[in-house]
Order: structure tokens, then sequence, then C-alpha cells
């Protein structure tokens, strides 16, 4: 199953992640560069090349056309602090083998939720391209199975900029029922970042298309442009700068407007509809405090894999997961709370048993004038509450909930802010990434910390939510009551 479907669908609702990037063109014969604004490298799109908005977890983008496709990933080398509850402790563990996503190997994907992991050694700053590299090949070995990959003899290193290791891999197809596939070819790009951050370019095509594949490839290389790092330190304080006006333009009166009102929206696995979202703006009181609420109920219908002896077993009418979320905030904008809580109903099978398992698991972030507090395990875990102090820029998660529907939309910006991260839980710098579109209609990617893939957010040309897409590849449509009703009954029948 994918990821955490409550972190990735209600969690996200009021704190995503992301990876983010954009697009622009330049001279007479409109050269398309994507950048990542994060990591501040470019590269120039070949034509012909569409990009996917859903891409394999673990990349930041991914281009394809009929033959082959490559990607952009970037993998570290260091744990996040956040991760430790924002404590700072030396998470290295060095010469510890670690785990990194790198994407997964093979030919013709077009999008793989679950990804692949390969395991390196990570450590400080004495991490080498060479050690990146040579645990990718690791996994395309390990891929390959008891088949040898053949390694063209094409190392390079670029000139001119930071080094950048560039080799084809070609590697031979698997056999199914006694057919061999036909051999493809992995092309890797491996730059160092920063003494933590290592770009990965991977190209990924059929054997037969090699050398057209490489001339494709060897062009994105060679267009790689990278900011200098008092450049990009420069564009993420112009971020920062940016957001901290937002607290003050999304204040109670403009959420007092949004009361009462009811939104309704249809989960979707691809074209399948899995579940359904219900939102809706009230007046609330909270620790004798008025002000407004917006409360999120959220039902999907489950899958998991067939298992014995307490595992999870094959996914049936009655498997769900239901979660609810709450964001409020007083009238004096002094204090404001986020509750959210998930039910999971799957079925085990033990010694020829199966049996209906239900659990729950909570969180809660309140802030109360200049101090958050977060207790992780809300309802289950009696340790006290990480403590931490607001940071200028912070944004309640009602005010950061549908934050596209005030942004400035007729120029591509970024806007950086602080607010609690549903994965994390813990305090976290989000970018917000206006991308204006066709017809005044525009979307914004979001992301919470820099190694993050987007959350994206349609909207239309009068600011209205459309769709958003989670990292892990659920689209969220907005809808109205009768198709809720309609999904309620298909999925859920009593």
């Amino acid at each position: 199953m994918k990821q955490s479907v409550l972190s990735c669908i209600l969690l996200l609702v009021f704190g995503v992640e992301a990876a983010m990037g954009g697009v622009s063109e330049s001279g007479k014969g409109k050269v398309v560069r994507w950048h990542d604004h994060i990591y501040g490298i470019s590269f120039v799109i070949p034509e012909g090349m569409k990009g996917l908005l859903d891409p394999v977890e673990g990349e930041r983008c991914r281009f394809t056309n009929d033959k082959f496709a490559f990607s952009f990933s970037v993998i570290k080398t260091i744990r996040d602090p956040d991760r430790d509850g924002g404590k700072g402790k030396d998470l290295l563990e060095r010469a510890k083998p670690k785990r990194i996503t790198t994407g997964g190997v093979g030919p013709g994907r077009k999008s793989n939720k679950e990804g692949s992991v390969i395991g390196v050694v990570l450590g400080d700053d004495q991490t080498t391209i060479s050690d990146v590299e040579r645990a990718i090949r690791l996994e395309v070995l390990a891929t390959a199975r008891n088949t040898k990959a053949l390694f063209f003899d094409d190392r390079v290193t670029m000139a001119g900029r930071t080094d950048c290791l560039v080799e084809y891999l070609n590697v031979p197809g698997k056999i199914v029922k006694g057919v061999e596939e036909e051999a493809w070819v992995l092309g890797l790009g491996v730059m160092k970042i920063d003494p933590h951050h290592f770009m990965v370019m991977r190209l990924e095509a059929g054997a037969s298309d090699y050398q057209e594949s490489r001339e494709m490839f060897d062009g994105v290389i060679k267009s790689l442009e990278m900011l200098k790092p008092q450049e990009l330190d420069a564009q993420r304080k112009g971020m920062i700068e940016r957001g901290l006006f937002l607290g003050d333009l999304i204040d109670v009166s403009l959420i007092k407007k949004m009361v009462p009102q009811n939104r309704y929206f249809v989960i979707r696995d691809g074209k399948e509809a899995i579940g359904y979202m219900q939102a809706g703006y009230y007046a609330e009181e909270k620790d004798n405090k008025r002000g407004y609420a917006l409360g999120v109920k959220s039902k999907i219908k489950t899958k998991a894999p067939v298992g014995k002896n307490g595992r999870v077993v094959e996914a049936s009418a009655g498997q769900s997961q239901s979660s609810t979320a709450l964001s409020f905030i007083a009238d004096d904008g002094s204090y404001d709370l986020f509750e959210s809580g998930k039910v999971v109903k799957q079925y085990t099978e033990l010694e020829g048993q199966v049996r209906l398992e239900k659990f729950s698991a909570g969180v809660q972030c309140y802030r109360d004038e200049d101090l958050v507090h977060i207790q992780k395990d809300f309802g289950l875990d009696r340790r006290q509450p990480l403590i931490t102090r607001v940071k200028p820029g912070y944004l309640s998660q009602l005010q950061a909930f549908d934050l596209g529907y005030y942004l400035p939309h007729r120029k591509e910006q970024s806007y950086g802010y602080y607010a609690f991260d549903g994965i994390d839980k813990v305090i976290k710098l989000h970018i917000a990434l206006v991308v204006p579109g066709e017809a005044g209609a525009y979307r914004v990617n979001v992301f919470a910390g820099f190694d993050r893939r987007a959350t994206v957010y349609q909207y239309d040309k009068d600011g209205e939510l459309v769709w958003w897409m989670t990292p892990t590849g659920y689209k969220i449509e907005a809808v109205d009551l009768k198709a809720v009703l309609v999904v309620k009954r298909e999925l859920f029948p009593k």
C-alpha cells in the first residue's frame, strides 16, 4: 500500500509535502528550461518530452516520450534534524548503512508510486559522487538478479562546473515465462550539490534506442546550470520575506467570511474513486475562546496484500480508513489549534481465523500567544508536549488551508512561511510556488522542507480550488454533494 494514507491525504490538507520546479522559455527557438527552485538547478527540456504531474516517488520531476524517459532527483546523505523534533541531534551515525529512495529502475515506467530503495553508507562531507554512483549500480545489479550488467565505457567529468559523473549501463532483460525481455539502458548523471545533497539524473530506454536516447541525455547534462551558494541563499531569503505578509493578509476577518460553508471532494487513485472528503467552516468555541473552525472528514477504501499469521489479508468491503481533522483560530488571532485523528479497520488472519481489527491515532498542535505546543500521539501518548517559540511568518493550519485562494497569481512567484507539518509533526518552513496557466487558471505547488515532492493545487480563474494531487499520486477533486453521496453508496454500502 502507498505510504500512510492519513498523512498523505488528510494531514496534507493542512501541512503538505513537496518538491517543486518551474518552466521558463527563452530565445527565438523558445528553449524551455526546467528550474528547481529549492536547489537552484536548471536544465533544458528536449523537444517532444512531456513532463508528468505524478512522477515516481523520490523524483522531483520526470519527462517522457514514446521511446524513453529521464528524471531528476536529489538524494541526501544526512537525515533531517527536524525529524528528531527539532532537537538538532547528530543523526549521522557515520559508516552505518542507511537507505535512500532513488525512484527505482526499469524501462518504460510512467509511474511507480512505491519507488525502490538502495543501501548506501551515509557519512558527512566525505561522501563522494562515486559513493552515490556505486550505490545506484548495486541497485541495478540487484534488479538484474543473476544476470550481469554490462557497462558502456562512457565515464565523463563535466568541465567548467561542479563535477558531474556520467555513465551508461546496459542491463539485460528479465526472463519471464522462459522468454527474455528486451535489454534496456540506464543512463546516470551524478553531481554533488553541497556536502550532503547529490543530484541524480536518470535515463531509461530500450537498448535499441541507446544512440538516440544518449544524444538526448548528453544534451540535458551539458545544459545543466546551478546557482552559486550565495545566489541560492538570496533566493531563499526572498521567499521568506515575501511570505511575511501572509499572516496579515489571511486574517480572522477573511476566515469569518467563509462561515458557514461546506465543500465536497472525491478521492481518486488514478481514475478509480477510492473515497470521499467533506470540509465545513463554522463558528466554534475551543478552550473558552470563541472563533472559527474548519472541520474535515474523509473515508477511503483501503487495499492490502494477502497475508497470514497475524498479517493483513486481502481487502474486503469492510476494510477502510476514516480520518478527521479540526483547525481552529480565535477571534483575536491569539490562539489557534489543529487536531487530527484516524480510525483504521483491516482484516487479519491468525491461525486460520480472519478477524476485523480496529485502531486509532492522532496528533494535536496548538499555539497560545507566541508558544506552540505539539502532542505527537494525541489521546495515546501521555508524554510532555514539544514546545517551541513561534517564528516570524507563522501561519495557523486554518490560514494555510486553501492558501492559493488568497495569493496573487498573475506571475510566477514563491512565498515562504512557517507552519505545522503533519508528517514530521514539527513547525517547518513551507514554500508555495504560484505558476500561472492558461485563461487565468493557475497552480500552486506547496512543500514542507527542501526534500519532499510537491502537492499540486489547481485553481480556476476565479480562485476556486478544482483539484489537488498529493505526493503519492492521489487526486482529490472538488465536486458537489450529490457526487459524494454516489461514491459513498458505491464504496461503503450498508
